[in-house]
């Protein structure tokens, strides 16, 4: 039955680093996608997915600090429009942190989330 289990965790760990090298791969590929809307609101999506399945799947407990961390570094550029005002490459800067952002935050959430139960639970 152990066998059966560390197989599992296995495949876990596999499906959570594809799904994250994904995610990185497409968040910067977006940057230089036309800006139709359906096909940004597909990349979106597809990202979202993508860092829900992080968050479950790619994480332990010991890594959801420096996670969430790192995690706000993604985040918070997100909110200063002057990176965005560089002629040269604020444009594509702006395009590949939005889809960061898209990736990362569903991930931020759920390891949020876990963390606050395990922090409420320990009590």
């Amino acid at each position: 039955m152990a066998r059966g289990a560390g197989r599992k965790r296995e495949a876990e760990i596999n499906i959570g680093e594809v799904a994250f090298l994904a995610g990185i791969m497409i968040s910067v590929a977006a940057a230089f996608i036309p800006t139709e809307v359906v096909t940004k609101g597909v990349v979106y999506l597809v990202l979202l997915i993508l860092g829900f399945i992080v968050g479950l799947l790619n994480l332990r407990k010991e890594e959801y600090t420096t996670f969430l961390l790192v995690s706000l570094i993604f985040l918070v550029p997100g909110t200063f429009e002057t990176l965005y005002q560089l002629s040269v490459i604020g444009e594509p800067l702006k395009n590949i942190l939005t889809s960061i952002s898209a990736f990362v935050l569903p991930a931020a959430l759920i390891v949020a989330f876990k963390t606050l139960w395990d922090v409420a639970s320990a009590r």
